[in-house]
């Protein structure tokens, strides 16, 4: 009897060993699928827009609208390259070549190795002509603003000469927003920060400043590159493709003016960044898109 209960007990044993090998395999088989369906396979190429020429770029992904970067990479003239991104999220992607402008798009990956063509503009020469004279008094001159291929939210900035007293174009001008209440109405207003360690928390030290409260991502902001240089800057809010526009500069002379006097109104395009806004600098206030344009009027 003692022999039959034993030999019981040792069958009981070996099944629930068995019976945990076989759950740790599907476990361990189930668990691998899921990694393994968890992300798709894309194939990523960059184009000329108009050529379909391959170009070598970069870009940058992030997933359901946030602003963290998910993933960076690279796009080939010699072809497809391939990448894994996660299936079930929205990812939007900013690419980039140099001499092109941003290209920002939002994709649901639906399938494996699905292919995606994103198309590139590239960045236009400008070409200006004016119609009208610079002279003492008021007066207005018409400028003629072309290009072959892109230009990407224009904007301008002005600058005279001593014997001007304004000059003036019909768009919206730029202000060095400083107040909250004015910021909201244009950007994102950014409170003060501060630093608070240890010390700090116990009440044996102040709070350090480490970024003043300011005005951010605003697109009424004459850029920090050309601040105490220009006398006002404009936003048109338009985008030129092999096309043209035309519009009139008024002046305003004092009734003596010299061979010294000039106005320069100064040609600023502008790009999509990382959150998807239009900017004409990036964050350490270097240009972006298109060289800035300058061109000079003055008294013949």
């Amino acid at each position: 009897m003692a022999r039959a209960i034993f030999i019981l007990v040792v069958i009981f044993i070996i099944f629930l060993l068995v019976a945990a090998a076989v759950g740790v395999i599907y476990y361990k088989s189930r668990h691998s699928n899921e990694n393994v369906s968890s992300t798709y396979t894309t194939y990523i190429k960059a184009v000329d827009e108009e050529t379909n020429e391959l170009l070598d770029g970069r870009f940058k992904l992030t997933l359901d609208n946030q602003t963290s970067v998910y993933l960076s990479g690279e796009t080939k003239s010699s072809g497809y390259v391939k990448y894994d991104l996660p299936k079930d999220h929205m990812w939007n992607f900013f690419v980039v070549a140099d001499n092109y402008y941003t290209t920002h798009g939002y994709v649901m990956q639906y399938a494996d190795n699905m292919t995606r063509d994103i198309p590139l503009y590239k960045i236009g020469n400008i070409k200006v002509e004016k119609e009208g004279d610079f002279h003492a008094g008021k007066g207005e001159i018409n400028i003629n603003i072309s290009t072959d291929k892109s230009l990407r939210g224009l904007n301008f900035c002005l600058a005279w000469g001593t014997n001007t007293i304004k000059v003036d174009l019909p768009f919206v001008e730029f202000k060095n927003i400083t107040d909250k209440q004015t910021c909201l109405d244009y950007g994102e207003w950014k409170e003060d920060v501060y630093k608070c360690d240890m010390l700090c928390k116990i009440g044996l030290k102040k709070p350090v400043l480490i970024s003043k409260a300011h005005c951010e991502n605003s697109k009424f902001q004459i850029p920090k590159r050309l601040q105490g240089k220009v006398d006002k800057c404009y936003s048109t809010g338009l985008s030129l493709y092999k096309s043209s526009m035309q519009f009139a500069l008024k002046y305003e002379n004092f009734d003596s003016i010299t061979d010294e006097d000039y106005i320069k109104l100064i040609i600023i395009d502008s790009d999509k960044n990382i959150y998807n806004k239009y900017v004409s600098e990036d964050e350490s206030g270097n240009d972006i898109g298109a060289k800035d344009f300058v061109y000079i009027i003055k008294n013949k």
